[in-house]
């Protein structure tokens, strides 16, 4: 959520969503920790957009493993340094 909203400058609301709004969305992803970034390209076997990651999701998924591949220059409060 603060990729998108910092990095990206996209408002980010968390609500619950109907699954009918999985059918209909231009493109889906899901984040987390060890997943990182990843695109779902159908729900149900129903695709999801054009059936592939789209522009979003890709831009997303690439600045995400940029900041975790730039150490030091990562944005302050990104990255643990671990001994």
């Amino acid at each position: 959520m603060r990729l998108v909203s910092d990095e990206f400058g996209t408002e980010v609301r968390e609500r619950e969503i109907n699954r009918t709004e999985l059918y209909i969305a231009d493109e889906l992803f899901l984040a987390g920790t060890i997943s990182e970034i990843q695109p779902l390209v159908e729900v149900d076997g129903c695709p999801v957009g054009e059936g592939r990651p789209g522009p979003v999701t890709t831009s997303l998924r690439d600045r995400y493993i940029e900041i975790c591949e730039s150490g030091p220059d990562a944005p302050p409060g990104w990255l643990t340094v671990l001994p």
